[in-house]
């Protein structure tokens, strides 16, 4: 059941953020919801919950796309699992630890759509990309200490009906 409510979650956020989301905030830049969620749970789940949240997430954004298959997908599995790497933090309690590895996750997911796209042959802006780039991972940072908070919560909460069973 678990599973089934992670992928109809992971399913509506997708998309929601390749529909509603995909005409821009702020000069057509928007925050990549899916990447930010995704991290959060990384820290909060670790790498096994968030993989599974990255995977369908991707796949989505894979066929709502129009570029390659498989460049969200594997950008999102691998930012799962560098995010994963705080999940055991002694500062996991902190507020710096969500909105550092935000801001790092966000750069990283970014370059590395970048690379895929570049690799299977599609025209990528490197340097005039930079300030969409840029203003982008602050928008992800400044949702990553909401997007924390829901997961530790969703987890407290967990915790608490696996305890009442």
């Amino acid at each position: 059941m678990r599973r089934l409510l992670a992928t109809g979650g992971a399913l509506t956020l997708a998309f929601f953020q390749a529909t509603v989301l995909a005409n821009g905030v702020s000069n057509g830049v928007y925050p990549d919801l899916v990447m930010v969620w995704v991290v959060a749970l990384s820290l909060v789940y670790g790498a096994r919950e968030a993989t599974w949240w990255a995977f369908w997430s991707g796949i989505v954004l894979d066929i709502l796309s129009a570029g390659p298959f498989g460049v969200f997908t594997l950008s999102l599995l691998l930012i799962a699992l560098m995010a994963s790497l705080g999940e055991s933090n002694i500062y996991q309690a902190s507020l710096l630890l969500p909105l550092f590895t935000g801001l790092v996750a966000s750069f990283v997911y970014y370059l590395l759509l970048f690379f895929f796209l570049a690799t299977l042959g599609g025209k990528v802006a490197w340097w005039s990309s930079w300030p969409a780039i840029g203003l982008a991972s602050l928008m992800n940072t400044a949702l990553m200490p909401l997007a924390h908070k829901l997961a530790e919560r969703i987890s407290s909460r967990r915790a608490l009906l696996d305890a009442s069973r």
